[in-house]
């Protein structure tokens, strides 16, 4: 899960780059296929990270965040984009990376723990 991270944040620098229109497409598209496994690997994982008993409930916190992110991000993203500029957008996908790579950390400094 980790090894999508880095290319991720690659994939984001690669957009900023002036005048450079198929790398900025060709990266939203292996942001999107990279990081495409890390949902359903976070859910196999979650009955041994949180055991058998609190699964359910942990998967349906997982999939309510899910839909809500869905739900909320795009929109707000766009109205950010629409006040300010463009260089919004790869600025949001950086700090997404950036929590993405912080959570899942800690998530496996707990479980080892």
């Amino acid at each position: 899960m980790l090894l999508a991270l880095p290319g991720a944040l690659q994939t984001v620098v690669q957009i900023q780059l002036p005048g450079q229109r198929f790398l900025a497409y060709a990266a939203l598209w292996l942001i999107g296929f990279g990081c495409s496994p890390i949902f359903p690997s976070m859910l196999q994982l979650t009955p041994s990270r949180f055991g058998a008993a609190n699964s359910q409930k942990v998967i349906g916190l997982q999939m309510a965040s899910a839909y809500l992110g869905l739900t909320l991000v795009p929109p707000l993203v766009g109205l950010i984009a629409a006040r300010t500029n463009m260089i919004a957008i790869p600025l949001f996908l950086m700090a997404y990376v950036a929590i993405m790579l912080f959570t899942s950390e800690r998530i496996n400094h707990k479980a080892k723990t």
